[in-house]
């Protein structure tokens, strides 16, 4: 199954959350052009049953936005959280939050940090970020990337840095 999911870029503390359309720049993501949070929440959220979180921070700093993790929260919506992840304290400091998935990017985390983090919780996966068509990490094509991962995890998210859309994959789906 192919699921486009929108995605919801946010920066900010608690209380002067911002969103708003984004771009990357050397594998990080970045506001082009801010709006108001909650009138983009609603606009994505409009979309689809399953939105993304960007934080924008977390990437950025190096460090999760930890008033993302505590602050955000969208009501009757599947949220998959994307932040950096690097190591597997990431991954249980992301866990206890208000988000059914986390995603754990590709180009920030650990070798075989999807492995360990796939043995303690069905709530993560792997994500891809693509720019010109290329995984940033491995230079591995879009077809290419799903394949081999889906073939080891079974799902896979892919991010296209050029459009800005995520889609979701599972194991029923052969990449086009």
């Amino acid at each position: 199954m192919i699921l486009l999911i929108p995605i919801i870029a946010i920066s900010g503390k608690r209380g002067e959350f911002v969103s708003g359309k984004f771009s990357f720049r050397n594998g990080k993501p970045y506001l082009t052009e801010r709006s108001d949070f909650i009138e983009n929440v609603k606009e994505q959220c409009a979309k689809s049953n399953t939105v993304g979180i960007l934080d924008i921070d977390g990437f950025s700093s190096r460090s999760i936005n930890s008033d993302i993790i505590k602050e955000v929260k969208i009501r009757r919506r599947d949220t998959i959280l994307i932040t950096r992840i690097e190591t597997l304290d990431d991954v249980f400091d992301t866990l206890c939050s208000n988000f059914d998935t986390i995603a754990i990017p590709n180009h920030t985390s650990e070798k075989g940090l999807i492995h360990d983090a796939l043995e303690i919780s069905d709530s993560v996966m792997p994500i891809g970020f693509f720019v010109n068509g290329k995984e940033i990490e491995s230079g591995k094509t879009k077809t290419e990337y799903i394949s081999e991962t889906i073939g080891i995890m079974g799902k896979v998210l892919i991010l296209d840095a050029d459009t800005g859309e995520m889609e979701g994959y599972d194991s029923l789906v052969t990449a086009e």
